[in-house]
């Protein structure tokens, strides 16, 4: 049995910066996705390629909001950049590049600066991850969410077999070492047996990283129509809590350290961009449906492809809420968290409020739901019912 070695949370830093950049095409939009993107199979007449106009329209908007954005940013050194979607994996390796020059005129580039790309099966082919590389892309992450025809089409993924037959030798052969996947679970139809199968197929081929994720019901979504309908079954929430509780143990077998909530990374290959959200650092977020943050305010781009080219600056500045957002970033860090740390970030965003906070994380302790001593860290116990933890805590910070 392998034992991950005793990683703890890295420190804040708000001197750095990261980028998260958001494309919004998709071939197909899954009716369980929250995300904001645009289905090519009804926006482009089921065109599986993002035509030559709308990557144009989309570079031009990017660098128009580029060159406002930057300026709301003290910081001059990027350590994270982050492409999603949608599907960032249909952008270009050309398109990925030119827009890591843009960046690279006005911030410096940290010489560990982890830059990631995201997408599904379709489109990683060790081609397109061998110009990846070439870019400087050092990090990719595949949607899989599942290995089973029968699964992704419950989820109504699209679906491409050849692809999804060779994704398996592609990890395992690819030129960018540090690569993950997401995985999903609690899918209606979906046994355990089925979800370890292929979480274990997956880890075979030297994958660094794991998002592991439970289905749920967005609002909004039409999955969440067709479930209120009875249309479609809701997630299996039983087997969603048996194969949570198991989780932790089995993926420290493998050597991997649960960091997050929902993932897994082997040491010195965690997500740091992943643990700049949680850690209440700053972002500049561009692109359609992009959520920025610049350390005193927030910004969130419309929802819309065409009225974000049309003005790709009309998202407003505003103000953030800690005494309501600490505790949702904070409390997902699975990684012990120094408690000098904590209370200089405490101090830093909810002045006054430290003597409060760590008589709750100390009443937890004294419940078996956390370690509090140098350290704050979560027990799988305290994980169980994090959603009232955290109101618990913003009720704490928001009391007068």
């Amino acid at each position: 049995m392998k034992s991950s070695p005793i990683i703890r949370a890295p420190h804040r830093n708000t001197d750095n910066l990261g980028v998260y950049v958001h494309f919004p095409y998709c071939i197909h939009k899954c009716s369980y996705c929250d995300f904001y993107s645009v289905g090519m199979d009804r926006a482009m007449d089921g065109g599986k390629t993002v035509t030559t106009r709308a990557l144009a329209d989309y570079m031009q908007a990017l660098q128009s909001e580029f060159a406002e954005r930057k300026k709301l940013f003290r910081q001059r050194r990027i350590n994270t950049i982050f492409f999603g979607g949608g599907t960032a994996s249909l952008l270009p390796a050309e398109n990925v590049f030119r827009i890591l020059e843009m960046l690279r005129t006005e911030f410096e580039m940290d010489s560990r600066c982890e830059i990631t790309l995201e997408g599904n099966p379709e489109n990683f082919s060790p081609d397109y991850i061998a110009s990846l590389k070439q870019t400087g892309v050092n990090r990719i992450h595949v949607g899989i969410q599942s290995l089973r025809p029968a699964i992704l089409k419950q989820l109504d993924r699209y679906y491409d077999e050849e692809r999804y037959a060779a994704i398996l030798e592609t990890l395992k052969g690819s030129t960018i070492v540090n690569r993950g996947v997401d995985l999903m679970y609690g899918v209606p139809g979906q046994t355990e047996e089925d979800f370890y199968q292929d979480l274990d197929r997956l880890l075979d081929t030297g994958i660094t990283h794991v998002s592991l994720y439970s289905l749920t019901v967005e609002h909004g979504t039409p999955y969440d129509v067709m479930v209120r309908k009875g249309v479609s079954p809701p997630p299996d929430e039983e087997m969603q809590e048996q194969i949570f509780s198991f989780l932790p143990q089995r993926m420290r077998d493998r050597g991997f350290v649960h960091y997050e909530v929902s993932n897994y990374g082997k040491p010195g290959q965690l997500s740091r961009h992943n643990l700049r959200y949680w850690l209440y650092e700053p972002t500049l977020a561009l692109g359609p449906g992009a959520h920025g943050f610049t350390g005193t305010s927030r910004y969130a781009n419309v929802r819309n492809t065409p009225g974000w080219q049309s003005a790709p600056l009309a998202a407003a500045l505003e103000s953030h809420e800690p005494a309501l957002e600490l505790p949702l970033c904070f409390l997902r860090i699975l990684l012990p968290l120094e408690r000098e740390e904590l209370q200089r970030i405490v101090e830093t965003e909810v002045p006054g409020k430290w003597d409060a906070v760590s008589r709750t994380l100390e009443s937890w302790a004294m419940r078996g739901l956390a370690r509090f001593d140098s350290v704050f860290e979560w027990k799988l116990e305290g994980l169980m019912r994090l959603n009232d933890r955290v109101v618990e805590l913003q009720e704490v910070l928001v009391s007068k």
